[in-house]
């Protein structure tokens, strides 16, 4: 039986207690005497009358003392509650016992400065030494369910000890009936006649599926039902908590190129609630941009931050608000990959004095718009004679407009160009010569190119567009005007696409317009019409620019870089192994890195489980005998489950309810649980005794004569 105050604050008022003390000391101060013999006679016949004075003064001090502790005693509200010890369940004989220990996200929680899985520890060693000598004890670490081989239970009460301080809480969910189920399948295996199952949890609403019935054990006499006693480590206190949830990263055009919209959301439960946080958004180096909200007691707020970014490349971050007691989900990660600048070489096909007949010209204008409108590619205009002459290992995209045919010199290291990552887009127009085409770049090609067709009226328009692909999903509504007022005189046929080709769109008739075919690590588009006004009148709609630039942004790959992959914890994660690699390296937040080589890589992917934490997990390749080195966009985020950050409490009523007959000792167990009890409210006697003592001390204070009359 242990002793615990509600206002523990009011038990500074039992300093008072010194005062009566102080009064009496003082008052017993020695005085000098002077003998007088007139009264020495009557002195001497008072010397029982002053004994009985002195004893009546002591218990007026003893009472004074008493009232003076016992009024902010009772105030600070005392009760008791039952330990581990009290609450264990001996008289029934030998018993199969089984300690759950919830694991969970929420046991992190803190209060008073101590994690609830401390709490949760020490608990599970009272139900331990409770046990006697007969008594079989099996530990049960368990939140998402137990992994691996069940234990088995054990008499070596030392042992299981040492497992309770061995146990650490995950960042996993609860499913405690899961974890329950588990614990009933322990003590069935044991030959042990009594089971009896203790879940140590912070009852949390979430952690709890109460459509599923309580486990059961078949023996001969039928099914039964182990004891089942829930222990609340939380001592039945709430637990407010507030938490980022649903973070969403988006361009944010109105700032730029590179600029971002950090879209997120912050929930309370448990009563929670806060004026005036603190939110931002952070990388290693520094906070980026911070902002200040107010979340509502068990509510919602939306809230967004942007940014925008000097230069391009992968950024590691989190989004953060001000710390709680669980402190682990009052930040969100993220990775994500700026744009970064596009080289782009533009080859121009049909050189002119007049410029606005040049498919360059509307290209040009297309990928660079101007000093207004700022953009992330970069690009360089040559003749075909500068194609041949050119280092494709400069660029990352390729643009051949209208070139009658491909250099000798540029055939074959265009493939190699493209197979490396490089981005290639063909569009057609009268200098266009398809068997030339076809027998240079006959493998790379989407489709093999036949012959120029007038359209039927001299009006094709654009029909059966793939608007989820990223190429054309930022046109929706009224933006998608451009594409159905487009009109087309001519464009080219081609033969049936090979084999792993989209055809993103095509002309009314069913014809090809736009294709789309991967090669190695690269990407080729082949455009059937013109990027002039020679066969079309598209480059002056308003949906050429933005498809130009997402097309551009799609084949060199910097559209992609703008996704991170997020995973649960527990989660396993699937890695491309690019070709050549001798060794694949993923870095947790902390902690060794893990690596895969050999006969791990022979199938072209490797399988990481090693989440067991959230973070961002960086990936590092190893080719040949160099040192590894960091693949672009391989790495990814894991997250907590949110559901887990909810702390709402279940009733435990509602429980009690759901597990009747399940419950050693009815529903009191349940609300008290082992190592708290059912709390015995104290303060009320403390408050009986002080009115009591007040009387007493009412009544010695009386002259002698009133004391003998109410007597």
């Amino acid at each position: 039986m242990s002793l615990s105050f509600m206002h523990p604050a009011f038990l500074w008022g039992m300093l008072l207690g010194t005062v009566p003390i102080i009064i009496h000391l003082i008052n017993r101060r020695r005085h000098r005497k002077h003998e007088f013999a007139a009264i020495a006679f009557v002195l001497r016949s008072k010397v029982r009358q002053a004994r009985k004075l002195r004893l009546r003064r002591l218990l007026l001090l003893i009472c004074r003392t008493l009232l003076c502790l016992l009024v902010p005693l009772a105030l600070a509200r005392p009760h008791f509650h039952s330990t581990a010890t009290e609450a264990a369940v001996t008289d029934t004989g030998p018993a199969a016992v089984a300690v759950v220990l919830d694991t969970s996200l929420s046991m992190r929680y803190e209060l008073d400065g101590q994690a609830l899985f401390e709490q949760a520890q020490r608990q599970a060693r009272e139900i331990i030494s409770s046990l006697s000598a007969e008594d079989a004890v099996a530990i049960l670490p368990c939140s998402n369910g137990f992994d691996g081989p069940l234990p088995g239970t054990t008499y070596e009460l030392a042992e299981a000890r040492r497992q309770v301080r061995a146990a650490t809480p995950t960042y996993e969910r609860a499913d405690m009936m899961e974890c329950i189920s588990a614990a009933t399948r322990v003590v069935a295996d044991s030959p042990l006649p009594d089971k009896r199952i203790y879940v140590i949890t912070d009852l949390t609403e979430s952690a709890w599926r109460l459509d599923s019935p309580p486990p059961t054990i078949a023996t001969d006499d039928g099914e039964m039902q182990p004891e089942i006693i829930v222990v609340d480590s939380t001592g039945g206190r709430e637990l407010p908590n507030r938490w980022v949830d649903e973070l969403s990263v988006e361009p944010a055009m109105a700032l730029g190129p590179r600029g971002y919209s950090f879209n997120f959301i912050v929930r309370s439960s448990g009563g929670a609630s806060a004026e005036g946080i603190s939110a931002m958004v952070r990388t290693d180096d520094s906070a980026l941009v911070r902002g200040f909200l107010d979340v509502p007691k068990n509510g919602t707020i939306h809230r967004t931050l942007s940014h925008q970014f000097k230069e391009g490349g992968e950024v590691i971050g989190s989004v953060e608000i001000d710390g709680d007691a669980l402190q682990v989900d009052d930040s969100y990660p993220f990775v994500m990959q700026v744009q970064r600048d596009v080289r782009a070489l533009v080859v121009d096909g049909n050189p002119s004095v007049n410029r606005f007949e040049e498919e360059v010209f509307f290209i040009e204008r297309a990928l660079f718009p101007g000093r207004g409108a700022p953009s992330t590619i970069r690009s360089r205009i040559v003749d075909t004679d500068g194609l041949a002459r050119a280092d494709l290992e400069a660029y990352d995209l390729l643009l051949l407009l209208n070139v009658r045919e491909v250099p000798s010199a540029a055939a074959a290291d265009i493939p190699v160009f493209v197979e490396r990552g490089g981005g290639l887009f063909i569009s057609a127009g009268p200098n266009l010569d398809p068997d030339a085409y076809n027998r240079t770049l006959g493998n790379l090609l989407p489709a093999t190119l036949h012959i120029p067709k007038e359209a039927d009226g001299g009006q094709a328009a654009f029909s059966a567009v793939d608007w989820d692909h990223p190429v054309f999903s930022i046109f929706v509504g009224e933006g998608r005007e451009g594409f159905v007022s487009a009109r087309f005189s001519r464009y080219l046929l081609t033969r049936p696409p090979r084999e792993g080709t989209e055809v993103l769109a095509t002309f009314d008739d069913g014809a090809p317009a736009l294709l789309l075919r991967p090669h190695g690590q690269g990407r080729v588009a082949l455009y059937t019409s013109t990027v002039s006004r020679a066969w079309s009148d598209f480059p002056i709609r308003s949906s050429f620019l933005p498809t130009v630039q997402q097309l551009a942004g799609y084949l060199s790959r910097s559209l992609e870089e703008r996704v991170d992959e997020r995973l649960l914890v527990g989660q396993s994660h699937t890695i491309p192994v690019p070709p050549e690699a001798e060794e694949i390296l993923v870095m947790p937040p902390d902690g060794p890195p893990v690596g895969f080589k050999g006969e791990a890589l022979a199938n072209g992917e490797v399988v990481f489980s090693g989440t067991d934490r959230p973070g961002v997990y960086k990936v590092k390749t190893r080719m040949g005998r160099q040192e590894p080195v960091k693949s672009r966009g391989s790495s990814f985020v894991v997250v907590t489950d949110r559901r887990e950050s909810d702390t709402s409490r279940l009733d435990p009523s509602e429980l009690a309810s759901h597990l009747r007959g399940s419950i050693a000792g009815g529903e009191e167990a349940l609300l008290g649980g082992v190592g708290t009890g059912a709390r015995r409210p104290a303060w009320s006697w403390f408050l009986l005794l002080a009115v009591l003592v007040f009387a007493l001390e009412g009544w010695l204070c009386m002259p002698s004569g009133k004391r003998k009359a109410r007597s």
